[in-house]
């Protein structure tokens, strides 16, 4: 997760794959990047990522 603004941000990383999911409370430093790993269950047909903060969110889909 990179942070392209000047300031920190708090933020919830949600993940779904098939009928499992999950979720992390991150921190990113201003104009950095956070760096983690997530516990996924094996071989999903499908993830999505979805980033939240307090300004608003973001969501990814990945088709495998």
């Amino acid at each position: 997760v990179i942070n392209d603004t000047p300031e920190g941000r708090s933020a919830t990383l949600r993940w779904e794959a098939g009928d499992d999911s999950g979720e992390t409370e991150l921190t990113v430093d201003g104009t950095g990047r956070w760096r983690g790993t997530l516990d996924l269950p094996a071989s999903p047909d499908e993830v999505t990522l979805r980033v939240e903060t307090g300004a608003g969110a973001v969501e990814n889909r990945y088709e495998f």
